[in-house]
């Protein structure tokens, strides 16, 4: 038998032994509840409790048993350990076994390592315990499609760019998918990076960020037992994005992780009635309106610098509300220095507030007999001055019962009273300070009355502005603590380069128990006005440097075509080129279209076109939404079908997409038209322009289309591997 043949045999077997294990566990789904339930009637709802767990185990298990039947695996390797015979492992979703004998192994165990990154010969790998050394004498690359061998190549290493061409050429459809078949070496690094480390990963476009993401939270679970995916969590861009990455989720077991926009967590921590937070893609719709007008305070906003202006407005306000102790009549019961030193702002201080109350009410109830004959004495010198009987002496004696009766309660209510402004709502206490910011933000008067009106007039329509959340949601933490998030284990942020120095802070302070998985690419900031300018200031500033920074350099998504066209965009951002994958397709298709017909046909050609190709996903790419509302009547006079996809939508269906490149980031398509490319619309020198420009260009798999009315952005000028188009050649009489 040869090679083909061989492997052709071995995969009957693995199939069989998977369709008697689904058999199995479907009988065993019957039998739980008929073998444990009620067998004590003493402890019959902890049976009942035991079906479950077990019925649930069992249910998850024959989940991924059927996820495997019409593809076991995707890879072998021969491995010689130092002093023990040759073996040869294959590698799958989950583990196969038949009795002992493990036919199948989970691509995250440990020495599934020598597959993704070693090359033949001598090879080690970390386990618990220690390095267990060897030789690796064999690797194959094998494809099976609907449980037939397709073919068995060997291999050395898996990132040789011609061995990726069957899972790069294939169509996206609406859901993400897996890549255990094709991790690459720097990808299975950083999969299998400790769990306790904090990593930074700057990837290109297409590099895989996302997939690596997910694909650690499955490696650290299946690594760490103890821990489950309840206690991760994914801080996503928008719900849209998350949707699509959700379909993923099973297939890595990793289902039960939380995900989360920032602005949703912004409005379960701030939590005020009526009010919402208002989404990035909403804030960069309003940024975009306004021409860039308030560039300079929303990153001012986002930086550290505003954080402590927030902190030393809560401590003036503290004081003014401190300024005096409690007191009966000209004595002091409680002095001032005592109220400040016992009522400090640190995170939960309304509870603080509270415990101190508690504290001081009790201490006092304890030492009353000894404070009131201290504090009295004054009053009964007053009263001696008095006949018996007086009314003089019997207001005294009201007095010093009146004094007793505070004292025998512990100052409680008295000391309420003075707290009570510290009890204001956190959103409040922003409002206080938008109306004193100027004694705390050294910013020209002018710029100062736009901050203030245009955050207050949002504040009046009960929409939080999305650059003002990680504020409120800071002086929530401080006021209420925070909460529950501190139960999260691990938590990965993707598309992180749209964050602001304050909101990386705030997610810190918030997950202070977990360590962080933080993935993205500076050439994709298309927050760039309000977001972090570098990986290095998140490494000293928010992790004081127990963060390491990885790269990941390779595009693996578009064709060299369209990562090369997109190189130019990167030149003019100043960053560094990706370096595309092996994988060749058409030139870029550029189209002049000088008249509406002209565009509208151009569009009907081009999605003809794609439709005989089999292409399963079309983003069609705007700008903004006013560019979107003009494609949409395009569409719609040529009879096309099409997602219009904003910002309030949470669903992804694949077919043709019309949408923001706001909205595109961590999405791909089959291919991409991006609409109206002109000079006046990508300005080459706005940073904020050509960051969008360089999402839209990098969501295309095989296919990259450009349209443009006037003249073309400069930067696509300079690209030569295009095919510019003419309406005499490319549009055809229907």
């Amino acid at each position: 038998m040869n090679n083909f043949e061989l492997e052709e045999k071995e995969l009957e077997k693995i199939k069989k032994v998977i369709i008697n294990e689904r058999l199995y566990l479907n009988d065993r789904l019957e039998k739980i509840p008929w073998e444990y339930k009620g067998r004590y009637a003493e402890v019959k709802w902890g049976d009942e409790d035991l079906v479950q767990h077990l019925t649930a185990m069992t249910m998850d298990r024959l989940r991924k048993i059927k996820s495997l039947e019409n593809n076991p695996y995707f890879g072998s390797f021969s491995f010689t350990q130092k002093g023990l015979k040759e073996r040869t492992f294959r590698l799958g979703k989950t583990n196969v076994s038949e009795d002992s004998d493990v036919l199948v192994l989970d691509w995250r165990s440990p020495i599934c390592t020598l597959y993704y990154d070693q090359s033949l010969g001598k090879v080690s790998y970390v386990v618990s315990n220690g390095v267990i050394e060897g030789e690796l004498t064999n690797k194959k690359q094998i494809l099976i499609q609907d449980g037939k061998l397709v073919s068995v190549r060997d291999v050395d290493l898996v990132s040789d760019d011609e061995l990726l061409q069957p899972y790069l050429n294939i169509n996206a459809d609406n859901r993400m998918k897996t890549i255990i078949a094709s991790i690459q070496a720097e990808q299975n690094a950083i999969i299998r990076e400790p769990f306790s480390k904090n990593l930074i990963v700057q990837g290109v476009a297409g590099s895989g960020k996302t997939s690596v993401a997910l694909h650690r939270i499955a490696y650290l679970l299946y690594n760490n037992s103890e821990i489950s995916a309840d206690k991760f969590v994914i801080i996503g861009p928008n719900k849209y994005f998350l949707n699509y990455i959700s379909s993923i989720l099973p297939d890595l077991d990793t289902q039960n992780a939380s995900e989360y926009t920032f602005e949703e967590l912004g409005n379960d921590i701030i939590a005020e009635k009526g009010y919402k937070c208002e989404s990035s893609t909403d804030e960069l719709s309003r940024f975009l309106a306004s021409g860039g007008k308030n560039a300079k305070i929303k990153q001012f906003k986002g930086s550290l610098e505003y954080k402590n202006c927030l902190y030393k407005f809560l401590q003036d306000y503290f004081i003014s509300v401190l300024k005096y102790g409690v007191k009966f009549e000209n004595i002091d019961l409680i002095s001032r220095e005592e109220l400040q030193k016992g009522i400090t702002i640190k995170y939960n201080y309304s509870k603080g507030i509270n415990d101190f109350i508690k504290m001081m009410t009790q201490k006092i109830k304890s030492q009353f007999e000894d404070k009131y004959y201290e504090l009295v004495e004054p009053l009964k010198q007053e009263m001696l001055k008095y006949p018996l009987l007086s009314k003089e002496r019997n207001d005294v004696i009201s007095r010093m019962d009146k004094l007793k009766s505070i004292l025998q309660k512990g100052c409680n209510k008295e000391l309420k009273a003075i707290v009570k402004p510290l009890f204001i709502r956190p959103l409040n206490i922003y409002k206080l300070f938008l109306n004193n910011i100027e004694k705390y933000i050294d910013l020209p008067l002018e710029e100062l009355k736009s901050f203030k009106e245009e955050t207050l007039k949002m504040l009046k329509k009960k929409i939080i502005p999305y650059e003002d959340i990680a504020a409120v949601c800071f002086l929530s933490t401080l006021y209420y603590g925070n909460g529950y998030y501190d139960k999260y284990k691990h938590i990965v942020i993707d598309e992180a380069q749209d964050y602001s120095l304050f909101q990386f802070d705030l997610l810190k302070i918030l997950f202070n128990k977990g360590s962080f998985s933080i993935f993205g690419d500076l050439a994709q900031s298309i927050y760039s006005y309000r977001s972090i300018s570098s990986w290095e200031e998140i490494q000293k500033l928010i992790f004081n440097d127990n963060c390491e920074r990885l790269d990941m350099l390779k595009s693996y998504r578009t064709t060299q075509e369209i990562t090369i066209a997109a190189n130019y965009v990167l030149n003019q951002l100043n960053l560094a080129e990706a370096n595309p994958v092996i994988r060749t397709g058409t030139n870029i298709d550029i189209f002049q279209g000088r008249t509406s017909n002209d565009i509208a046909l151009c569009y009907l050609n081009k999605i003809k076109s794609f439709a005989e190709k089999g292409y399963k996903s079309i983003g069609i790419i705007c700008k903004n939404e006013v560019e979107m509302q003009n494609v949409k009547k395009i569409l719609d006079k040529i009879n096309v079908s099409y997602n219009y996809v904003t910002s309030s939508d949470v669903e992804y269906n694949g077919g043709i997409s019309l949408l923001t490149s706001y909205l595109a980031k961590g999405l791909e398509f089959d291919a991409v038209i991006i609409n109206n490319a002109s000079n006046k619309n990508y300005d080459p020198f706005s940073s904020v322009d050509m960051h969008l420009l360089y999402v839209a260009m990098t969501r295309a798999l095989h296919e990259l289309n450009i349209i443009y009315t006037d003249d073309l952005c400069e930067v696509l000028n300079q690209m030569n591997n295009v095919r510019i188009e003419k309406p005499n050649k490319l549009i055809r009489k229907l």
